[in-house]
C-alpha cells in the first residue's frame, strides 16, 4: 500500500495498533503522529471515507463535519494538556494548536493537535517548521461555522463560490513533500478538478455523495466560514519555503538559520519547564 494511504489500516482496525492509537470509536481515531514534530503531536482522523477522503479545506468547511469532529479535537487537546500538567505542572492549554495543512501529505483527512514547542528530532528543516507556523497551517477554529465567525465573512454566496473555485484550481496537480517524513504528493483524492467545480453548481441535480457534500458546503445554507481563502494557495506554499522562521515562544526571527532555531527552541523549552516545575 502506498504511504499516501498509511492511515487506512489504523482507520479500519485501530485495535490492532495500540502503539499508535490513543483513542477510537465508530466515528474517529486519535493517534500519535508517527513522525512527531513536537513533544506532543497527535492526529484526529475521521473513519467515514466520505469525509476522510475529502480535501481538508472542503471537509472542514462543512458545518456538519466540523460539528462532528470538534469534540474529538477538543478531547485530544485536553488529553495532551493533562499529560503535560501531570508531567511538568503548569498550564499548557494555550500552547497547543489544532489545524490542517492546506496541502496534506497523506490521503486521509487528519487534524494536527500539536504542542508549539517543536522540540523534536523529527523537526528536521525549515519547511517542516514553517508548515506549522505560517498560514500553510490552517487553525481548526477558523472553520467554526458559529454566527460570531460568520460575521467575519461576506454573505454573498457567489463570493464564497468564486473563492473556492480559485482555491480548487490552484490545488490541482500541486505537490508538497516537506510537511512530513513521508515525502508524498498532495494531490486531490476522489474527484477530478472538473467534478469539483461541477459540484459547486447550484443547479446540479445528479452528483455522487462526495460531490453532494461539497455542494452543500459551498453553495448551500450549511456553508461555514472561509477566511483562509483570502490567502491564495500559491502564497501559502511560498510562505513555507521563503518566510523567515520565528520562535513560537518569543517571536524572535532566525531567518533561514534552522540550526540556531533548534538550539533556541530547546533552550526555551528547558526554561519553560524550569519555570513551571
Amino acid at each position: 500500500m502506498s504511504y499516501r494511504f498509511a492511515f487506512e489500516p489504523l482507520i479500519a482496525k485501530p485495535e490492532e495498533h495500540p502503539n499508535l492509537v490513543i483513542s477510537y470509536d465508530e466515528n474517529v481515531i486519535i493517534i500519535r503522529d508517527g513522525f512527531p514534530k513536537s513533544v506532543r503531536h497527535w492526529l484526529v482522523i475521521p473513519r467515514d471515507n466520505k469525509v476522510s477522503r475529502l480535501d481538508p479545506i472542503v471537509a472542514l468547511a462543512n458545518a456538519n463535519n466540523y460539528a462532528m469532529l470538534k469534540p474529538y479535537v477538543e478531547k485530544a487537546k485536553r488529553m495532551i494538556t493533562q499529560e503535560l500538567q501531570d508531567q511538568y505542572g503548569g498550564d499548557w492549554l494555550n500552547f497547543v494548536r489544532c489545524g490542517v495543512h492546506v496541502v496534506p501529505s497523506l490521503a486521509n483527512l487528519h487534524i494536527h493537535v500539536i504542542l508549539q514547542d517543536f522540540n523534536s528530532n523529527r523537526m528536521k528543516h525549515k519547511k517542516h517548521y514553517n508548515s506549522f507556523t505560517t498560514p500553510f497551517f490552517v487553525p481548526f477554529e477558523d472553520f467554526d461555522p458559529s454566527p460570531s465567525r460568520k460575521t467575519l465573512l461576506k454573505n454573498d454566496s457567489n463570493y464564497k463560490k468564486k473563492k473556492l473555485q480559485h482555491l480548487l484550481r490552484t490545488k490541482v496537480s500541486r505537490k508538497y513533500d516537506s510537511d512530513s517524513d513521508y515525502d508524498l504528493e498532495g494531490e486531490m483524492h476522489e474527484n477530478t478538478h472538473e467534478e469539483l467545480l461541477e459540484s459547486l453548481n447550484e443547479e446540479t441535480q445528479h452528483v455522487d455523495p462526495a460531490s453532494q457534500t461539497i455542494l452543500q458546503v459551498k453553495a448551500g445554507s450549511e456553508s461555514g466560514p472561509l477566511p483562509y481563502l483570502e490567502i491564495a494557495l500559491s502564497e501559502r506554499e511560498l510562505m513555507v519555503k521563503t518566510s523567515p522562521m520565528k520562535c513560537t515562544y518569543c517571536l524572535k526571527s532566525f531567518s533561514d538559520n534552522f540550526k540556531a532555531l533548534k538550539s533556541h527552541l530547546l533552550e526555551e523549552f528547558i526554561s519553560r519547564y524550569n519555570q513551571i516545575s
